[in-house]
């Protein structure tokens, strides 16, 4: 109970820092002198033809597809074709550190360690672009490049392979082309993390239940429409800042995993919860640990990326064990609902960050779509709980008007006219031979008649303790008037929990009236409590005459008992329970969620 109920503070804690760390990166990436860069331009296809050779000891090679995954390489080359003075030439730099001579003059350099910013070895992904000279066939075109990153092999075939020449409009209109199913699909789950964002936000004013799982799962969603967008080649158009869009990146999967944790965790039970939040502690801290390292300069995240999905996968696992464990062992239906879709949206997510982030491989629009579709499903049960939820308020305003109904009732059958007169002519009779005893009665029955007017505008449960003290007040004014015939016991082991106000009374009145004192020698009636497995137990035992439970609603004089289990079951989620045997006596018992476990 005290895990479930300091955690979220400590986690919300844990979270707001992580935040914090990220959006300071991210500041520091657009804040550097070379932070900016100019717009690229072209497209036209140009190829380099020549020799390479890997330091300055080795022999130059022929240059040859199979031969461009070495970490450090310089090359003499010539480009294939003109490009023209004043074309764009443009280049895809991926973690590489890039200088060009054309016949001998420095023409262009990025990524070298002066222009990187000294907490970050890479100036970041991007498509970069030259402004040609007046390039030709024989011009002779020298290039160093230097992976910065153990995985940057693949980063030598995307910089030699895609050349493009031509103009600004061209290069944007074709990279449009190649990644518009994916850039879409990325603005559709980024629309889609919105939508619920809107509905989390509503939720939440309105108090509907399960308002923090939209929350989540809409931070989820945003952190994914936000990592889809962030093409390489084709956010420098919109964000100029390639350091920035390829931090953002990376921080977008580490709030992808953080936020589907927390979402997976609003849909478990405790025992099951409880090893999701430790799993979330321990991603928050490694989290938080690689940031750090990425501030001080000692580590790039570029540089954790195989141990974020490493943990990335590791924690898929676990939640999908979670999720399976759930659903057999209590029997949630939440989940049931979910766990296709989520299954299929882990696949297609972890599918494309391999392709995108390890392989170095072309962007899988199947995988995006799979994704949008498979949330798309999640969106549609938040929808229908929203609806059941705003069904069920409608049912409850329709109920609060009969159970206000039923409260008038139980309130007008405690004040019957003959009772009122028995109570007042068995204070008449004290104040003769006992008028102290006398004021206590008139205070007790005062006490008694304010408590059943104030119980009219009262709709929320009160602590079992009022109730208690109701039905003390109650007890008195009868044994005023049975004196010895009626004994009550109280044994009250357990009183944490609420009750519906005069809910108790009518059933501690009907053991009295219909059951002890119809015996000629009187009886007793028990009124227990103790705490049961999560339960409230309240037990009200009489030996007296005893009934047939079954002509229970026949009898006219019964509404008391009737209304108090109707209110029970409506505004405690409780159970009442009826055993009676004629001529021995009745139980009843009420078992109620314990105020401490909800």
């Amino acid at each position: 109970m005290s895990a479930k109920k300091y955690l979220p503070k400590i986690i919300l804690l844990m979270l707001f820092l992580i935040a914090m760390q990220g959006i300071y990166i991210l500041y520091r990436s657009v804040s550097y002198p070379n932070a900016r860069i100019v717009s690229a331009g072209a497209y036209r296809s140009v190829k380099l033809v020549g020799e390479y050779r890997i330091d300055d000891e080795q022999e130059w090679k022929p240059l040859a597809e199979e031969t461009l995954r070495d970490i450090n390489l310089r090359s003499t080359l010539h480009f294939d074709q003109k490009i023209p003075e004043n074309e764009q030439l443009a280049m895809t730099i991926n973690n590489l550190q890039v200088r060009m001579w054309i016949n001998g003059e420095d023409v262009y350099k990025y990524g070298t360690p002066e222009q990187n910013p000294q907490w970050m070895k890479s100036s970041g992904n991007t498509t970069d672009a030259l402004q040609s000279p007046g390039i030709t066939p024989v011009d002779e075109v020298e290039l160093e490049l230097k992976g910065i990153y153990d995985s940057s092999f693949h980063s030598f075939d995307e910089f030699l392979n895609g050349f493009r020449a031509g103009n600004e409009y061209n290069i944007f209109a074709e990279l449009e082309r190649d990644h518009a199913v994916s850039m879409m699909t990325g603005v559709a789950v980024f629309m889609v993390g919105l939508v619920l964002l809107t509905i989390g936000i509503i939720s939440c004013i309105l108090q509907i239940p399960d308002y923090e799982g939209n929350l989540y799962l809409a931070a989820f969603m945003l952190s994914t429409g936000v990592w889809m967008v962030m093409i390489r080649a084709y956010a420098m158009y919109y964000i100029p800042f390639p350091l920035f869009t390829d931090l953002l990146n990376i921080i977008s999967i580490m709030m992808i995993l953080l936020t589907g944790i927390l979402y997976l965790m609003t849909l478990l039970s405790h025992e099951i919860w409880l090893l999701m939040a430790i799993d979330l502690l321990m991603t928050i801290a490694i989290t938080m640990v690689l940031l750090m390292l990425q501030i001080t300069g000692v580590r790039d995240l570029h540089e954790t990326i195989i141990m974020t999905m490493v943990e990335t996968i590791l924690a898929a696992a676990l939640s999908l064990y979670c999720m399976i464990a759930e659903i057999i062992k209590y029997k949630n239906e939440k989940l049931s609902k979910i766990i296709v879709p989520y299954i299929i949206a882990i696949v297609c997510l972890f599918g494309d960050g391999v392709c995108r982030n390890i392989l170095g491989m072309q962007y899988f629009a199947v995988f995006r779509v799979c994704f949008l579709l498979a949330m798309l499903v999640v969106l549609f049960q938040s929808f229908k709980k929203i609806a059941v939820w705003i069904e069920k308020v409608k049912n409850m305003q329709k109920m609060e008007a009969e159970l206000t109904q039923a409260r008038i009732s139980v309130m007008m059958s405690q004040i019957k006219p003959h009772f009122l007169f028995n109570s007042l002519n068995a204070i008449s009779g004290l104040c003769l031979s006992d008028p102290l005893k006398a004021d206590e009665a008139i205070c007790t029955f005062s006490d008694y008649l304010r408590e059943n007017i104030r119980s009219l505008g009262n709709q929320e449960p009160v602590p079992f303790e009022y109730e208690l003290q109701h039905i003390r007040n109650y007890v008195k004014i009868e044994k005023m008037r049975f004196g010895e015939k009626l004994n009550v016991v109280y044994e009250i082991e357990y009183s944490n929990f609420k009750v519906p106000t005069l809910a108790l009374q009518p059933i501690v009145e009907n053991a009295i009236k219909h059951g002890v004192t119809k015996k000629a020698a009187g009886g007793t009636v028990t009124l227990t409590t103790k705490y049961d497995k999560g339960y409230a137990v309240i037990t009200v035992r009489d030996d007296g005459v005893g009934f047939d439970v079954k002509k229970l609603g026949e009898k006219s004089d019964s509404v008391g008992m009737e209304n108090a289990m109707s209110r029970l079951k409506y505004m405690m989620n409780g159970i009442m329970t009826i055993h009676s045997t004629p001529g021995e006596g009745t139980v009843v018992e009420i078992r109620i969620p314990s105020w401490e476990e909800n």
